[in-house]
């Protein structure tokens, strides 16, 4: 299978994606690929772009500002408004360009990315479909699945780092996820996370992600709970499919199932698993990657 890097210029500096492009004529339906929090493209996104390209879609993975192959300073700041006006600028960019079908725009997230795709099916009238996968599309619950000692310590540190920042430009990192061994503070720190981060990097050490991957800028979290898409969900009129695992210990399923109830053409479909089974070799991998494949086919159909 086909795949080109591109840059994307944007008033903010560089977004790097990775374009699939299907053998299928042109313009191509188009799935513009968004991370989850504190991740790259490269850790997770390739299997399911490359299932859309064999299934006749173009394919869009980027990454955030600040991370993998993006500009931005300092690294691996997580802002919420940043990397949505990032989303839009990578539709925006789809739009403009003749190879792809700018009414056959479908926007796709996976955990904290779908936060972002919530909002967009939200505001964007002209975006033809959604899908989230393991989706965090409320804040304010997901900071309340912490334990509150953990809470506590996190809030501490990011208070911390916000302080500092006013005098100097290197910040405070946490991890975004929980390793074996490790006191470090974390932002996931559930019992499946050790073992579903390892799952996302499997065999990408020195390739793709640099070995200072797993952290965020510790202020990053300040603004996580002020973040509720979920609440506008009965605002989004294009179909929507929302995929959850059997148990969640990441993102607050309840929110994400209430998501797809309230949009006007949602779809829930649960698959066996907790938040990271959802990836290539997780348990619910296969049974996920089926239900995303039937719904494109289903609700953007191939032009013959």
């Amino acid at each position: 299978m086909r795949r080109d890097t591109v840059y994307i210029t944007t008033p903010h500096g560089r977004l790097e994606a990775w374009l699939y492009i299907p053998s299928t004529p042109r313009p191509w339906p188009v799935v513009v690929l968004g991370c989850g929090v504190g991740a790259v493209k490269a850790a997770g996104l390739e299997p399911f772009a490359t299932a859309f390209q064999a299934a006749g879609f173009a394919s869009v993975a980027f990454d955030y500002m600040g991370f993998g192959g993006s500009d931005g300073k300092p690294r691996h700041l997580v802002s919420v408004a940043a990397e949505y006006r990032d989303f839009q600028n990578v539709v925006a960019w789809v739009k403009g360009d003749s190879r792809f079908d700018s009414s056959r725009i479908v926007v796709w997230g996976t955990s904290f990315g779908g936060m972002h795709v919530t909002r967009l099916l939200a505001e964007d009238t002209t975006i033809a479909a959604g899908i989230a996968q393991c989706p965090c599309v409320d804040g304010y619950l997901a900071s309340r699945l912490k334990p509150l000692r953990d809470s506590v310590s996190l809030t501490t540190l990011a208070c911390l780092d916000w302080l500092l920042s006013f005098l100097s430009d290197d910040p405070i990192y946490v991890q975004a996820a929980a390793t074996a061994g490790s006191n470090r503070v974390s932002l996931m720190n559930a019992p499946d996370v050790v073992s579903g981060w390892q799952l996302l990097h499997k065999g990408l050490e020195g390739q793709y992600v640099d070995p200072y991957s797993n952290r965020i800028v510790a202020r990053s979290v300040l603004s996580f709970p002020m973040h509720r898409p979920a609440l506008r969900a009965a605002e989004i009129l294009a179909p929507y499919l929302i995929v959850v695992s059997q148990f969640d210990s990441v993102a607050p399923k309840p929110a994400a199932v209430k998501v797809a109830n309230d949009a006007a053409y949602g779809e829930v479909v649960e698959v066996p698993g907790g938040h990271f089974d959802l990836y290539k070799d997780g348990i619910g991998f296969e049974d996920n990657l089926a239900a995303q494949l039937e719904f494109l086919r289903r609700v953007i159909p191939l032009r013959q």
